[in-house]
């Protein structure tokens, strides 16, 4: 971890400062340089790159880990469906799910509004308590005097 940390930062300080100052021998810092890399860490490697590559953009983004999971194992990449999550929580693959739409008002229910906002049967107070048809024929009747 401390040599991880020197790797990171050595173009800000000097390597025998930093390996001073976090109490860790040069020596073993630059002999962890030519070591290769773990098998665990190269099979991640191979898995991040298939779920990038093949499974996670060839569906559009869509694909959880459990549909790159089994697309691995079609692929013949011995992996688990764990590992697969964490590899891509980590990169910040993450699925889009689609979901299904749902109508959430009733496209109906202007007419009913209509209906019973000109309810002709109805009777008004403020129209002297006369339905809006003998209304509007009384309202007629007095602009045909007037005029």
């Amino acid at each position: 971890m401390k040599y991880a940390w020197i790797q990171k930062h050595t173009r800000l300080f000097p390597v025998a400062l930093m390996c001073r100052v976090l109490k860790a021998s040069a020596s073993g810092y630059y002999d962890s340089l030519k070591c290769l890399p773990c098998q665990q860490l190269v099979r991640r490697k191979t898995i991040a790159q298939t779920a990038v590559a093949h499974s996670y953009f060839e569906s559009n983004r869509i694909y959880g880990y459990r549909k790159v999971y089994q697309d691995l194992q079609e692929e013949n990449i011995v992996c688990c469906q764990e590992t697969v999550r964490r590899i891509m929580r980590r990169i910040g693959l993450y699925s889009r799910i689609k979901r299904k739409f749902f109508v959430t008002t009733d496209s109906n229910h202007i007419f009913k509004y209509i209906e019973v906002f000109y309810n002709r049967k109805h009777r008004h107070a403020s129209q002297g308590h006369v339905s809006p048809a003998v209304y509007e024929e009384m309202h007629e009747i007095k602009q045909d005097r007037a005029a």
